[in-house]
């Protein structure tokens, strides 16, 4: 009996081995080589930075890195993405102090894993050919009142990471209107002037207002988010503010004109008193009549 058991218990771990055995066997196949990643595009927003983003491929089952490496004209050697945390996963951000303009940067990235690596096609790229700003900042709106019709000021700022003042880049905008329920934008160019006055606006709508803005040749930045005014109806409150004061100031003038009907006979004997007969005396009244 004492044999038996033992020899059940002998298969027993056999089968459990074998089964540990087959499930690693499994989970290994499973397992590969990372996918190819993919560099996605590279955005400079000032000419002084900028910062590129890939696509990762298949990371096989096991734990995955990816790195970016950069050559650059006129700079030997083969170098490593200098920031990986500023701009989110799966991006590298190159400063000031690795940011150089009116060469190419040739840029791969690799994936790698415990069975292998992957590197992704070579992404050339030139830093003025990158340029997109961010989108113009604070957009204010003033409705001015006007004889003729309402005038609509608009004002915003540049991108605030944009040197403006030094001269070293120069910024265009693009500004566009519409109702807010209508379909159709009205866009305008106001060159390098951060503000616009717009007179085709009409009494008593609702306008919403977007600015985008471009360095020198390079590409249009997103629109900013809509800013949104109402023009007030000025010829409409002012006819009911006349016809306010002409109601008030006929309130008084009904209101004489009733107690003089009212009070007619009395209002008579004072505008027209009773002549008064003689009194000298000698003078028949009677005569006087005929």
């Amino acid at each position: 009996t004492h044999s038996v058991t033992v020899c059940a218990r002998m298969r027993g771990d056999l089968g459990l081995a074998l089964l540990l055995l087959l499930s690693a066997a499994v989970k290994c196949n499973s397992m590969s080589p990372p996918g190819k990643p993919v560099l996605l595009s590279c955005r400079s927003p000032e000419k002084e930075t900028f910062t590129c983003w890939w696509e990762p491929g298949s990371d096989g089952g096991l734990p995955t890195t990816h790195r970016l490496y950069y050559e650059r004209e006129r700079l030997e050697g083969t170098y490593e993405c200098p920031d990986y945390r500023s701009k989110g996963r799966n991006s590298c951000f190159f400063d000031k102090n690795h940011t150089s303009i009116w060469v190419d940067y040739y840029l791969t990235v690799v994936a790698s894993n415990a069975l292998g690596n992957a590197t992704s096609d070579t992404f050339k790229m030139e830093v003025m050919e990158i340029v997109k700003p961010n989108a113009p900042e604070n957009v204010r709106l003033l409705v001015e009142e006007r004889e003729d019709s309402p005038c609509l000021h608009v004002r915003w700022e540049p991108p605030y990471n944009t040197d403006t003042k030094s001269g070293w880049v120069t910024i265009k905008y693009e500004l566009r209107v519409k109702q807010e329920n209508g379909n159709k934008w009205e866009e305008y160019m106001s060159g390098t002037q951060t503000h616009i006055s717009l007179y085709s606006v009409s009494p008593g709508l609702v306008y919403m207002v977007q600015v985008r803005c471009r360095l020198d040749h390079g590409f249009w930045s997103e629109w900013s988010n809509s800013t949104y005014v109402e023009i007030p109806n000025y010829l409409q409150n002012e006819r009911w503010f006349w016809i306010l004061v002409s109601t008030l100031s006929a309130i008084p003038f009904l209101a004489a004109m009733c107690i003089l009907v009212i009070k007619r006979k009395h209002v008579k004997q004072c505008i027209l008193p009773p002549v008064p007969g003689p009194k000298i005396r000698g003078v028949d009244v009677q005569l006087l009549k005929v």
